[in-house]
């Protein structure tokens, strides 16, 4: 004798429970894709942010090394710039550097407060700073790739900018 009880059903899932199922798997995809993308997005970003460094840095050297061999020459570059493009492959990425004179300010003291010897220690200070500003530059190198949207909505490229200091010693 089988008893059959009223309150069992039977195996398997209902119709219902399987559309349930797909709605969750349907959204747990859509949103590790989203991921996804967005990691291969950042990922794209960080790899062309390196390649800008690195292409950065090498014409930094490349510049420096030019700037050496004009300073053994006796030549001291006053202010000067240069752009231009990096060969195939970086074709997409350009470069300017710019070298500027250094203008280091004056120390303010007020001479007739502390008598003569406060206007020899001014003049001085004046005069050293201005040698130094005489034989000090400074040399910004920017790379540009890409393009991004600025503050004000307008499309420009993305840059990455060096700044060192070149100093002729003689």
């Amino acid at each position: 004798m089988h008893f059959k009880n009223s309150t069992s059903r039977p195996f398997g899932f209902s119709l219902i429970e399987i559309l349930i199922a797909l709605g969750i798997l349907a959204g747990s995809v859509g949103i590790l894709m989203s991921q996804v993308v967005l990691s291969t997005r950042l990922s794209v970003e960080d790899e062309a942010l390196v390649r800008a460094v690195t292409l950065a840095n090498d014409k930094m050297i490349e510049v420096q090394a030019t700037l050496r061999d004009e300073i053994k020459k006796g030549n001291f570059p006053e202010e000067e710039e240069e752009a231009g493009e990096f060969e195939a492959p970086f074709a997409d990425y350009s470069w300017t550097y710019q070298i500027k004179k250094i203008e280091i300010p004056a120390v303010n003291v007020d001479s007739e407060e502390s008598g003569g010897q406060n206007a020899l220690v001014v003049r001085a200070v004046k005069n050293i700073t201005k040698e130094i500003s005489k034989s000090v530059r400074e040399l910004t190198l920017t790379v540009f790739w890409g393009e991004q949207i600025n503050e004000k909505g307008e499309t420009v490229p993305k840059e990455l900018s060096l700044t060192t200091h070149i100093v002729n010693l003689k």
